[in-house]
């Protein structure tokens, strides 16, 4: 049965319930290190990967260009490229008896390509193919989106890969269209053709503007950077050898370039070499190669295009903050030469054990980690809200399911938000929650999704402690102490309150002190704080010995180990 309540017992109470709240809402340093979970580019840190230089976008006479496929070719190789990709206007041109002719093992390479040359109502829509199998004919649309993703996915059907062509070329592809096309990531940063308009003018932005608009939407784009070579001599035209793609694979075939340039690891640059480029869980590093030309800017540039940091040496580094929603790098050096990375969203979750019981924090025995329906759980990760938010009560006494312009939902069910930070979100799992592998998704106020799964199981208890980290000295109140002897039956027993989340009313409920099984009397839901349960205990004199170890084991489920300490 409950112990009765007087007014200045339910007092103590709700003096307990806010500084459990304060506990399990703690402090952001008891955080666990980050794991980064997205891509991580290094020379030093992936030995077994090579960069390797290549253009995309090249032209023969075959099409517009000036000169033969085996000339353009052999054109790229004495400048030291270590692949092209011929991509004639509309025309897939054959590159196996080039190869036969002019490649090396882990050297050169000639690959297959084309340009699909497209248009809408004037607007020129050209659409570069990768190592596709087949010509593609333009798919034509019925505006300069849906024929983007026509010829995108016709690309995509034919084995190759697709990126968007110097979208300022006529000013035909806005933001809005690089936001929302469907089937590609990629487009080109920088076409050194000498009409496409990389700046913009005072009417249209630049094509770096452009990618930082569609960044800040929240949709991950990379640049390219590619000659558009049409002629071998012609110096007022489209010259070979004057921007490329630097790219991270494993080997120089066509299915690994491929591969590398579609997960976006890969630099783009029109002179500028990069010695070390490392991605981490923490932040970017950048080294430039020893034969720059100085001085250099390093920029790292995040949402809006707002400059973040500048750095004037020949390496810098950057520490994620999360608030940058992206991170990327431009670094000119002294001959206006320019290499753009990819960028990096610094909004994610821990790759490891995202969700946790908020009580125990991964102390828990079970390898694999848990929690259960209507229980408090903490997400891990960067960027995950705006700034540090605590949660008032609703009128009706729920918890807000959004904060701070971050939501939660589990299995599709909005969350109750307790507490958010850049690094942390507390909340409430749905007591509907299905048993199993729920879907989590958290939106963060950019707009950003980030996704997780998380086993759902009848209990999986976690008991909440004095440091806020899972271990050390459960948060106790004795009840004894609180509350005249009146209350108590005429015995020997000790009484006091433990908290825990991860339980429920009905579970098969023991609580071990030094291995012991002790009298739980009542165990009660803090209607102040879903998923927070009050454990009323009734220990003998010999186990209040400081400090005592406490375990709850719920429906064959293990908490984690803590201590009861008495005065």
């Amino acid at each position: 049965m409950f112990f009765p309540q007087r007014a200045s017992a339910r007092v103590a109470l709700a003096a307990t319930h806010s500084l459990i709240f304060c506990l399990f809402v703690s402090s952001i340093s008891s955080v666990p290190a980050l794991t980064h979970g997205g891509r991580a580019t290094s020379i030093s840190a992936q030995p077994a990967l090579r960069w390797y230089r290549g253009n995309t976008h090249t032209h023969t006479n075959n099409s517009d260009g000036d000169s033969s496929p085996l000339a353009v070719a052999t054109r790229y190789k004495e400048l030291g490229y270590n692949f092209v990709v011929l991509s004639d206007h509309n025309r897939l041109t054959d590159v196996d008896s080039i190869n036969n002719s002019l490649a090396e093992a882990d050297q050169f390479l000639v690959m297959k390509g084309e340009e699909v040359t497209d248009s809408f109502n004037g607007k020129p829509v050209h659409i570069n193919s990768i190592n596709s199998q087949s010509a593609i004919a333009p798919q034509h649309g019925i505006n300069v989106l849906n024929t983007i993703d026509n010829d995108v996915a016709a690309i995509t059907q034919a084995g190759g890969l697709a990126y968007v062509a110097h979208p300022n070329y006529g000013f035909a592809i806005t933001s809005e269209d690089l936001k929302n096309v469907a089937g590609t990531a990629l487009f080109e940063i920088y076409n050194a053709h000498p009409v496409v308009n990389n700046g913009g003018d005072s009417n249209h932005p630049s094509v770096e503007s452009i990618w930082d608009e569609t960044l800040s939407s929240g949709k991950l784009r990379f640049g390219i950077a590619a000659d558009d070579e049409h002629t071998l001599s012609n110096v007022s035209g489209a010259l070979p050898g004057r921007a490329w793609v630097m790219v991270h694979a494993a080997s120089l075939d066509a299915d690994s370039i491929t591969d590398s340039i579609k997960r976006g690891d890969f630099y783009a640059s029109t002179g500028v070499t990069l010695q070390d480029y490392q991605v981490r869980a923490d932040g970017i590093s950048i080294n430039l190669d020893t034969g720059s030309i100085g001085p250099t800017t390093i920029d790292f540039i995040g949402k809006g295009g707002r400059l973040l940091q500048r750095d004037t040496s020949s390496s810098a580094s950057y520490t994620f903050t999360g608030n940058e929603m992206y991170v990327r790098a431009k670094i000119v050096d002294g001959a206006g030469q320019v290499a753009w990375t990819q960028p990096v969203f610094t909004a994610r979750l821990n790759s490891g054990n995202a969700i946790l019981n908020a009580g125990s924090l991964g102390n828990e025995p079970q390898v694999s980690k848990a929690v259960s329906p209507d229980s408090v759980a903490i997400a891990f990760g960067l960027g995950l809200a705006a700034s540090t938010v605590e949660a008032e009560r609703n009128v009706d006494g729920t918890f807000p399911t959004t904060l701070g312009g971050t939501t939660v939902t589990v299995n599709g069910r909005s969350a109750e938000i307790y507490y958010a930070s850049l690094s942390q979100v507390n909340f409430h799992i749905p007591d509907e929650t299905e048993l199993g592998v729920a879907q989590l998704v958290i939106t963060n106020p950019d707009g950003v999704k980030l996704q997780s799964q998380v086993t759902i199981e009848p209990s999986a208890p976690g008991i909440f402690t004095e440091n806020g980290k899972g271990s050390g000295a459960a948060v106790k109140f004795e009840a004894t102490r609180l509350l005249p002897k009146q209350f108590f039956p005429a015995d020997t027993l000790r009484r006091c309150y433990i908290y825990a989340t991860g339980i429920r009313v009905g579970s098969q409920l023991t609580v071990l002190v030094n291995g012991q099984a002790v009298a739980v009397e009542s165990v009660k839901e803090c209607r102040r704080l879903p998923g927070l349960f009050q454990l009323n205990l009734a220990l003998p004199s010999e186990l209040v010995n400081s400090p005592a170890t406490l375990v709850i084991q719920a429906d064959g489920k293990t908490s984690n180990s803590t201590t009861l300490q008495f005065q």
